[in-house]
């Protein structure tokens, strides 16, 4: 073993560290509401899962499941929201896909609980049948229109996040930082991707916020925490976001109507 060649690894490794804790504070500084929204959400998401653990382990398959789900992808945006502020944007796109499904995985299991025990015994039960699930309950609920709304934004959902689960030119190309000539290759942070991608992380937190509250409709200590905290900070969320994306001059579907079970 080269151990001249092990001290430079060693440096790389201590250099790397703080450089990532340097972009670090530069891109904090850029962000604006998105984070307090994300922050928020966050917050009250892990105040829900925690109440499932007051009494002890889950014994409830389907309790377990949905709370796995919704556990994993609040993991998720925690760890992109990291890879976001650290200049990663790339790795922070992996798990775009995921972020996307989660909610509606909920969503279905909401609309019908049965779902969940599909989800954990058959491997053919996937996102396509989810949202089948949930368009068929708004439908049986009489809000057909809205059913179709629902799908064609997830469809044109799935479609775009897809391209970021793979290698393709938009997943190793697309979220590089560039200063317009150059791809910045050591984690120099762009502040127009670093709002951007916060701003789209801070959604899908208040998207799992909501799903999670809706996934169990007739536990009492969930409807208690969403009726102190939850219905309030969606407001204030969805409020504020909306005025992000105008301050970023972006397109945006409401994020409190956007899928509104």
């Amino acid at each position: 073993m080269d151990w001249e060649f092990v001290g430079r690894a060693r440096l790389w490794y201590r250099q790397a560290n703080e450089r990532d804790e340097k972009v670090r504070q530069l891109s904090e500084d850029f962000l604006g509401d998105e984070r307090d929204v994300f922050v928020v959400t966050m917050t009250m998401n892990r105040h829900m899962l925690d109440l499932f653990f007051k009494d002890g382990p889950l014994a409830d398959e389907t309790v377990k499941a949905k709370v796995a789900i919704a556990d994993r992808a609040n993991t998720l945006l925690w760890s992109s929201w990291n890879d976001i502020l650290c200049g990663r944007y790339s790795s922070a796109a992996e798990h775009w896909r995921s972020l996307l499904e989660s909610p509606q995985f909920m969503a279905a299991f909401g609309s019908n609980e049965a779902l969940t025990k599909s989800w954990i015994s058959d491997p053919g039960f996937d996102i396509h049948s989810a949202r089948t699930a949930v368009v068929k309950w708004l439908r049986d609920s009489g809000r057909a229109s809205e059913s179709r709304k629902w799908f064609s934004e997830r469809t044109r959902d799935h479609k775009e996040v897809q391209l970021y689960s793979h290698v393709t030119p938009q997943s190793c190309l697309g979220p590089l930082a560039t200063d317009g000539k150059h791809v910045l290759m050591r984690n120099e942070p762009s502040a127009k991707r670093t709002r951007e991608c916060a701003l789209f992380l801070a959604k899908d937190a208040l998207e799992l916020m909501r799903s999670l509250w809706w996934a169990f409709p007739n536990d009492e200590r969930v409807n208690e925490a969403w009726d102190k905290h939850g219905a309030g900070a969606l407001e204030w969320g969805a409020r504020k976001l909306t005025q992000v994306y105008g301050e970023l001059g972006l397109d945006c579907a409401d994020p409190e109507e956007d899928g509104n079970q």
